[in-house]
């Protein structure tokens, strides 16, 4: 249960006050209002809960105090946060991780019908379904990892810049479109392996993905979500 940060009408001692939610934005920050002498305060998510980011500026040392207490070792990876965004990367690392995973079942249950096993022969580098296959499974994976990125790792508005909508939907087709680069990255890096040392696809498509991964990172905060 959080407490008001605010000074008590006598200014001797710290109100203390139950603070109950006031508003909050799914998406954004939220305003949290004292029972007890009825300010409220703004809190921004952060990794690790919540963060004041307003309150009267005689009291911020105690918000900042009540709210930041961690240990050395989470204030030097809230810093690192703060200067190399390495939570995001960490997220979106996640998210890519979940969508490989799942392309390479589908990619897998798709293979038995073809082949009627797991282990593809050298010769499906060169077989068109498998292509279809590859790249079904390849883009319903880049979905998934959409879909979380949108949930844990970004956080936009939709606005219009520039004549362009920035809803869901158009950064979707974005996203698709610049895991097409990597995919095709992937694609190329597995067929390869295939066909010159009979590797498993699994292994080309982890190569593949290792690869392309800082690529479409940097280019998806620059094009899908800027920022």
């Amino acid at each position: 249960m959080e407490r008001c940060p605010y000074l008590s009408k006598d200014e001797k001692s710290v109100c203390g006050g139950q603070l109950l939610i006031d508003t909050q934005d799914p998406k954004g920050p939220r305003t949290l209002r004292c029972l007890a002498c009825g300010r409220s305060i703004v809190q921004e998510k952060a990794f690790f809960g919540w963060k004041t980011v307003k309150v009267s500026a005689a009291r911020l040392d105690i918000a900042e105090e009540s709210h930041t207490k961690t240990s050395g070792i989470k204030q030097k990876i809230i810093s690192l946060d703060k200067k190399y965004g390495v939570f995001k990367i960490a997220k979106f690392g996640i998210a890519s991780g979940t969508g490989f995973l799942v392309s390479e079942v589908i990619l897998t249950l798709g293979d038995l019908p073809l082949y009627g096993t797991t282990s593809i022969p050298s010769v499906a580098s060169s077989s068109p379904p498998f292509l279809a296959l590859e790249i079904g499974a390849l883009a319903f994976g880049v979905f998934i990892a959409f879909i979380m990125n949108e949930r844990f790792t970004f956080h936009v508005r939709p606005t219009r810049e520039h004549g362009r909508w920035n809803g869901r939907a158009a950064r979707l087709l974005r996203f698709e479109g610049v895991n097409a680069v990597g995919n095709a990255v992937v694609i190329v890096i597995q067929f390869a392996l295939l066909a010159a040392f009979s590797l498993s696809p699994l292994i080309g498509n982890v190569v593949g993905a290792i690869v392309s991964y800082p690529i479409t990172y940097l280019i998806s905060l620059r094009f899908v979500w800027k920022g």
